[in-house]
């Protein structure tokens, strides 16, 4: 189901329990983000999770929005320079996706207002220095998969990740970027391959988790 201008309109709109207006788009099956100018930037919160969505993008520029929670969708990519749009957004909690790389994270670094990132069921929890990635690149996050990052995590950081650029942080030694690109396409066109081919809601449940753990493999 398309995100239409009337699913919107017609979506539960509330004052929820730490007294934030919030938006209901949970499981409408919705495949990607759209037409929220309808909204007129009246919500603290929106709440998309139980979805398809693909790609965290497509925002209009909201002033009022603090939260955005994206559960359990198919997210595996960012749209750079989010934080042009979302200029106030303090919590993002995406967890059960399809984020698979350290540098996948890059687009968030420019959301200087961020203070709460979860990812807990994303196989980029999994790449090493994860936590130390984070906290280094993104230093206004005070909460990660809703821990604490702690000063001597901070520290930790500086040494592993001081002076070195970003995406040294996230490559095979030797590979190139052409070559990663490459990768991570043939992964996400296999694994929609494969999506489209199961022949039942248990083996879509199989290679979703698969791909969540990062032990997805492509053919």
């Amino acid at each position: 189901m398309r995100l239409t201008v009337d699913v919107i309109e017609y979506s539960a709109s509330f004052l929820n329990a730490v007294n934030d207006m919030e938006l209901d788009l949970r499981g409408n099956k919705i495949p990607s983000i759209e037409n929220l100018a309808v909204t007129r930037d009246q919500h603290d919160t929106i709440d998309f999770s139980d979805n398809d969505i693909k790609r965290l993008e497509n925002f209009p520029l909201m002033h009022r929005l603090k939260s955005i929670y994206l559960n359990n969708n198919r997210v595996m990519s960012i749209e750079p320079n989010l934080g042009k749009t979302l200029v106030n957004i303090q919590n993002l909690i995406m967890n059960n996706n399809f984020i698979q790389e350290l540098n996948d994270l890059e687009p968030l670094f420019s959301v200087k207002t961020l203070r709460c990132l979860s990812l807990i069921g994303n196989p980029v929890t999994k790449r090493p220095n994860y936590r130390l990635f984070i906290a280094h690149n993104m230093p206004n996050i005070k909460l990660l998969d809703f821990r604490k990052i702690n000063t001597k995590e901070r520290e930790e950081a500086a040494k592993v990740f001081g002076g070195k650029e970003v995406k040294s942080a996230t490559f095979i030694p030797g590979d190139g970027l052409d070559k990663y690109t490459k990768k991570r396409k043939l992964e996400e066109e296999s694994f929609k391959n494969a999506i489209t081919n199961a022949k039942s809601l248990e083996e879509v449940q199989q290679l979703e988790k698969a791909m969540r753990s990062g032990n997805f493999q492509a053919k």
